[in-house]
């Protein structure tokens, strides 16, 4: 209903506790209801927007006590969403530059065997000629 894995219901439940309460069988299995899953899926909504679980704790207990979100937390959800982009953008560039760095070095090991290769063939030559002139 909402393609999550359950060890990942399972550690919501701990990070959310409060908020996120399925009821549960007699024999322990979790049962959602309709606000339970409403609550998952905004969780996830707001995880997929880069949002920390820690922001999302606080503008979920916002919302279910009929708070609006103050400008604070919405600045701070902003700073949130900014840093996980720029942090992505830096690990992207890395990733990047190093696989550049990676092809420049396989062309300065083929350039530099290319110049051994052209030296053995030159000693040899003035090896072979110095042994005609002997």
């Amino acid at each position: 209903m909402t393609d999550t894995p359950p060890h990942t219901l399972r550690f919501w439940e701990k990070e959310f506790e409060g908020i996120l309460t399925p009821m549960r069988t007699n024999g322990g299995q979790r049962r959602y209801s309709g606000k339970e899953i409403s609550i998952i899926r905004r969780i996830k909504e707001l995880k997929n927007q880069g949002i920390s679980l820690d922001r999302i704790k606080k503008s979920l207990s916002c919302e279910g006590s009929g708070g609006a979100s103050t400008v604070s937390n919405v600045l701070e959800d902003l700073v949130d969403r900014l840093t996980e982009i720029i942090r992505t953008e830096i690990y992207q560039s890395f990733r990047e530059l190093n696989g550049k760095s990676n092809e420049q070095s396989k062309r300065v090991r083929a350039m530099a065997n290319t110049e051994r290769e052209t030296d053995l063939r030159a000693d040899a030559g003035t090896s072979a000629a110095s042994l005609k002139t002997e």
